[in-house]
C-alpha cells in the first residue's frame, strides 16, 4: 500500500545517513503512445539501469554509483518531493508522455505520475539520466 510520508522519511534518512543506501529503490517508467516506445530507468543501491524502446528496437545499459555519488543524488530527489502527486488525471496531448516514478525504501512505498516533457516529471527523469550510463546505439530488439 503506497504511503508518501514513510517515503518522505525515508529519503531523509538515507540523506542523513541514518538509513542504509540499500534500502532505496527507484524506478522512471515513461511510455509514449504517440512514438511507440519508452524508458524505464532503475536505480537501487550503487548502480543504475536503463532500458529505451522504439518501436522495434531496443537499447540497454547499466553503471555503477559510488556512495558519495548516490548519496548526493538522495538530497537533490528529496528537493522534487517526488511522493507527492500533483498532477490532476487529464488527456495526454500530443508529444506527451505519462511517466511513473515508484520509490521503495524498507517496505515504504509510494508512486507518482506526470506528463513528461512537463517541468517535475523532467526533472527527476534528467536526475536519473544524469547517473545513468551513457546511450548505445540502437540496434535490434534483445
Amino acid at each position: 500500500m503506497p504511503d508518501p510520508s514513510s517515503v518522505e522519511e525515508g529519503l531523509l534518512d538515507l540523506a542523513a545517513h541514518r538509513r542504509p543506501l540499500d534500502s532505496l529503490s527507484l524506478t522512471y517508467r515513461g511510455l509514449s503512445v504517440f512514438h511507440g516506445g519508452g524508458e524505464d530507468i532503475d536505480l537501487s543501491c550503487c548502480h543504475v539501469a536503463i532500458t529505451q524502446q522504439r518501436q522495434d528496437k531496443q537499447t540497454r545499459g547499466q553503471a555503477q554509483l559510488s556512495t558519495d555519488t548516490l548519496q548526493a543524488r538522495v538530497r537533490l530527489l528529496r528537493e522534487h518531493e517526488p511522493w507527492v502527486q500533483r498532477e490532476p488525471e487529464r488527456l495526454a496531448i500530443p508529444d506527451e508522455t505519462r511517466a511513473t516514478v515508484s520509490i521503495e525504501i524498507g517496505g515504504a512505498k509510494s508512486e507518482i505520475w506526470g506528463w513528461y516533457p512537463g517541468r517535475r516529471i523532467r526533472e527527476v527523469h534528467d536526475f536519473l539520466m544524469k547517473v545513468a550510463p551513457p546511450p548505445l546505439s540502437w540496434g535490434p530488439s534483445t
